[in-house]
C-alpha cells in the first residue's frame, strides 16, 4: 500500500514537471542564484567555533568552543552597537511607518494620475541613489573648510562653524532624516498600491452614512491594508539587526570620532572583519551568528504574535 501510494507520488510530480516545464526552467536561474549567494555563505557560521589559523586555512583551524563568544560579549563597542541599533530601529520602524502611510493616504487623494505620478517618481528616485553618492552631497555640505553650512547658512544664523565629522551629538538626528529621505517614499508605493486595491464602494458606503474624511481614512483605508501593514512590519522586525551599511558606514565616512553614535551590529561586523587579528574574525563569525539567529526568534515570533491577534494575518 505504501509503495503504491510512493509511485503514485512520484508520478504526480514527474506529470506536474512536465505540464510545467517551461515555467520551472524559468525559475531555476533564480533558484539557483537564491541558493548559492543566500544558503551557500551559511556555512561560514562555523567561524563563529573556530579559533581561526590563516597557516592552516580557515575550515583546517582548531576548534574554539564559545571562546569567540565570551569575547564578543566582554567587548564595550558590541554594548554601544546593540543600543545605538535597538535606537535607531525604534524610531525607523514606528516613526517610519506612520511617515509611509500617511504618504501613502495623501498620494491617493491626488485626482490627477499625471500629478500623482510625479510626486511618486519625485519621491522614489532618491531610494536609487547610492549611498556613496550621498554620502559626498552631504560632504559638500558639511565640509569644515568649504561646505555650505560652515561657509553660508552657518554665519547668515550668527553661529560658529561646526566639525560635523568630529560632533557626535549632531548625528543621530542627520542619519533618521537621511533614512526617511532615501527610504519612505519606496515603503509609500508599496502602500500606495495596497490602497489602491480597496473598493470604492466601501468609500461610498462611509460618505453616505456621514463619515467624513478621516473617518473614512481610520474606518475604511487602515483596517483594508492591515494584512499589508502586517507583513512589513514582520519583516523590518526581523531584519532590526540588520542595518544598513551603506547609512551607517559610508555616510559619516567610518569616523572613529562618531563611533558612539554612529556605530550599529553591522558596522560593529565590518570594522572587526577588516581587523587584521584572526581573533576580530572569529568575534565578527560569532556577532553574525547571534544577529542571525535573533532575527530568526524574531520573524518567527512577530508572525505568531500577529496571528494571535488576527488569525488572517501573518507572513507564513
Amino acid at each position: 500500500m505504501d509503495k503504491t501510494k510512493k509511485s503514485h507520488g512520484s508520478d504526480g510530480i514527474v506529470k506536474e514537471f512536465k505540464r510545467n516545464k517551461t515555467l520551472f526552467f524559468m525559475l531555476a536561474p533564480g533558484v539557483i542564484l537564491y541558493l548559492l549567494f543566500n544558503y551557500l555563505p551559511m556555512f561560514g557560521l562555523v567561524l563563529a567555533f573556530k579559533k581561526i589559523n590563516y597557516r592552516q586555512s580557515i575550515f583546517l583551524s582548531p576548534w574554539s568552543g564559545l571562546d569567540n563568544f565570551k569575547f564578543m560579549l566582554k567587548s564595550s563597542d558590541l554594548l554601544q552597537a546593540v543600543i545605538n541599533t535597538l535606537a535607531y530601529n525604534a524610531v525607523f520602524l514606528f516613526v517610519g511607518m506612520i511617515l509611509a502611510v500617511a504618504l501613502a493616504v495623501a498620494l491617493d487623494l491626488i485626482r490627477s494620475k499625471m500629478a500623482k505620478k510625479v510626486y511618486q517618481t519625485i519621491m522614489i528616485m532618491p531610494h536609487f541613489l547610492s549611498w556613496v553618492i550621498i554620502a559626498y552631497l552631504l560632504f559638500g555640505f558639511l565640509s569644515l573648510e568649504n561646505g555650505i553650512m560652515n561657509r553660508t547658512i552657518m554665519p547668515m544664523l550668527g553661529l560658529n562653524e561646526i566639525n560635523w565629522y568630529q560632533t557626535p551629538s549632531v548625528w543621530p538626528a542627520i542619519l533618521i532624516i537621511a533614512h526617511f529621505w532615501q527610504g519612505w517614499g519606496y515603503e509609500s508605493v508599496i502602500y500606495t498600491a495596497a490602497i489602491a486595491g480597496i473598493d470604492m464602494e466601501q468609500y461610498e458606503a462611509a460618505e453616505i452614512d456621514g463619515a467624513n474624511l478621516w473617518q473614512r481614512i481610520i474606518y475604511v483605508t487602515i483596517p483594508s491594508i492591515k494584512p499589508m501593514l502586517v507583513i512589513m512590519l514582520i519583516m523590518k522586525v526581523g531584519s532590526i539587526l540588520n542595518m544598513d551599511m551603506g547609512l551607517f558606514y559610508q555616510l559619516p565616512m567610518n569616523q572613529p570620532a562618531l563611533y558612539g553614535t554612529t556605530n550599529v551590529i553591522s558596522t560593529y561586523v565590518y570594522n572587526l572583519v577588516t581587523d587584521s587579528g584572526s581573533l576580530s574574525m572569529g568575534m565578527a563569525s560569532a556577532a553574525s551568528f547571534v544577529q542571525s539567529i535573533v532575527g530568526f526568534v524574531l520573524v518567527v515570533s512577530a508572525n505568531k504574535v500577529a496571528k494571535l491577534i488576527d488569525s488572517e494575518t501573518g507572513l507564513f
